[in-house]
């Protein structure tokens, strides 16, 4: 064996026991969210609102508007149920928030829409979802230009959004 293979494995165990070990905590961790969805999807939507508000981070700065913080984490408590709905409906309030207000942090809740989309839906609704997240990229682009360029903030929250399909 290579001497890299040899110098991270655990003491007493070879790399197929790691591989073993790991894949056992990985189902272990899939069966509990299946069982437990619900409550993994409220807990994933109260951290996320937490996280999305910045009171946790700076308690000088202007904190975003709570309402629309919630309405865009919040339906991902049933994104599982109804994904593509789920999708369209924080799809609208990220349009309404395009009209009225400046971006959010919270509008990461699209990408975990996506993903769950990607996740749960026939490859047709997810081509249909990922041109709406691509032509909300587009307007998000034009319109705050978040990394200073338009081309730079183009392709950054395009890769967003590939990362969110492929994940």
């Amino acid at each position: 064996r290579p001497a890299a293979i040899r110098d991270t494995t655990v003491a007493g165990m070879g790399p197929d026991e790691q591989t073993d070990r790991a894949w056992r905590m990985w189902e272990r961790l899939r069966d509990f969210d299946r069982r437990n969805a619900t409550y993994v999807d409220v807990a994933v939507a109260a951290v996320l609102f937490v996280l999305c508000t910045g009171w946790l981070f700076d308690s000088r700065a202007a904190h975003p508007n709570l309402g629309v913080v919630a309405a865009l984490i919040f339906p991902l408590i049933f994104r599982r149920r109804a994904p593509m709905a789920v999708f369209f409906a924080i799809s609208a309030v990220a349009f309404i928030q395009w009209l009225a207000t400046g971006p959010a942090l919270a509008d990461g809740a699209l990408l975990v829409a996506m993903y769950t989309v990607a996740v749960e839906s026939a490859w047709i609704l997810v081509a249909v979802a990922m041109a709406t997240l691509e032509a909300g990229v587009i307007m998000a682009t034009v319109h705050w230009t978040p990394t200073g360029n338009d081309v730079k903030s183009l392709v950054f929250l395009t890769g967003l959004a590939i990362a969110a399909l492929l994940a």
